[in-house]
């Protein structure tokens, strides 16, 4: 087992309450682990009132993807500040996912990115 090279999302901005906004996917080989830290951050100057809801899809398929319309997990985030803050979470099990970033609320919006490392494993 060794971890591969440290990969970087495209950050999504001006993430709110009424369009979920989708990182990159990513596709793990046969027992590879995933290890993704998103880094979230408040775009406004005031208090957080909202959450951040994060949401993992799936698909079966490498090229023209077919998501599930239910998550695969799910999380829900409040952060304690209006600076950036980390959250880290594994995947492993699935074929391909990808990460969703929907506020809770009207108050806040959210800038969502990170990045991940796969394990190196392949069957």
């Amino acid at each position: 087992m060794a971890w591969g090279a440290k990969q970087n999302f495209t950050d999504q901005t001006v993430i709110n309450n009424s369009t979920e906004k989708f990182l990159g996917s990513v596709t793990l080989n046969p027992r590879e682990l995933c290890h993704v830290q998103l880094k979230i951050d408040n775009e406004h100057g005031s208090a957080v009132s909202d959450s951040l809801q994060v949401s993992v899809y799936t698909t079966l398929d490498t090229a023209a993807e077919t998501w599930d319309i239910f998550p695969f997990m799910q999380f829900t985030i409040k952060p304690a500040t209006i600076s950036a803050e980390y959250f880290a979470f594994t995947v492993m099990g699935v074929r391909k996912f990808r990460i969703g970033g929907l506020s809770t609320g009207a108050a806040n919006t959210y800038t969502m990115g990170g990045a991940y490392m796969l394990d190196g494993v392949s069957a």
